[in-house]
């Protein structure tokens, strides 16, 4: 047997996560269930991201569900959020900025919080030769959270390319020839948007460039290993 009734309990403010862990860029979803009879509040706090009110509309609904875009979150210092443990007030009132204010029944007649883990967007490379025939076809997959696409270089002696590749879910897969490619080493480089959703390194003609229209260097002044390297470099000094 069972029953059909409200989320929480007859008597008080109940909210749950979707899930417990979200990569930053993604949407937290959320629902619950408010007898108060009271408009509810969002509000969240953690890593570097003191105790701040949500730019979302009050929730009026008893059956509720809302949704915090953690890609439109910046912090005090216009920084994307920091990796770690979130918690999020859900409050019958407005305007609170102090989080014991949520335990002044003066103020904030009902509230109940969720515990949520956010962590960097990441990119892998989960299949990839360690050999392609001369005039072959290089196949890699791999695998971008929350990315709609990734761009990729590739770096060898006399020879580099740079495109895209979609990503369908969290997964994605280059294939490209390298009928132009001689014989030698090769370096591949796979790079995620990350939280801006931005390319902001790309190669235009033999230089790559960096946001506001920095120029990093020309691939015709260095080696394909040492190219790859500082384009490594680069683009961990984004994240």
């Amino acid at each position: 047997t069972f029953s059909v009734g409200h989320i929480g309990t007859e008597d008080k403010l109940y909210a749950e996560s979707k899930q417990d862990k979200y990569t930053i860029g993604d949407t937290i979803y959320l629902k619950g269930y408010n007898p108060t009879g009271k408009p509810l509040y969002l509000y969240m706090r953690g890593t570097n991201y003191p105790l701040t009110s949500l730019p979302l509309d009050s929730i009026t609904e008893v059956n509720w569900e809302a949704t915090i875009q953690t890609d439109e979150l910046v912090m005090a210092n216009g920084k994307r959020l920091d990796a770690g443990t979130y918690t999020i007030y859900i409050a019958a009132a407005s305007g609170i900025s102090r989080v014991e204010d949520f335990d002044n029944s003066n103020i904030c007649p009902a509230y109940t919080t969720v515990r949520v883990g956010l962590t960097q967007p990441g990119i892998t490379i989960t299949s990839a030769p360690s050999k392609v025939a001369v005039g072959g076809t290089l196949t890699v997959e791999g695998v971008a959270e929350t990315a709609s696409e990734v761009q990729y270089y590739i770096f060898g002696e006399n020879y580099y390319s740079f495109d895209s590749v979609g990503v369908i879910g969290d997964t994605f897969t280059v294939t490209k020839s390298l009928t132009d490619a001689e014989e030698g080493t090769y370096y591949f480089v796979a790079q995620h948007p990350m939280y801006d959703k931005e390319f902001n390194i790309w190669i235009s003609g033999s230089d790559v460039w960096m946001s506001y229209n920095k120029r990093l260097f020309s691939l015709n002044d260095r080696q394909s290993a040492n190219a790859a390297m500082a384009l490594c470099d680069a683009l961990d000094s984004q994240n």
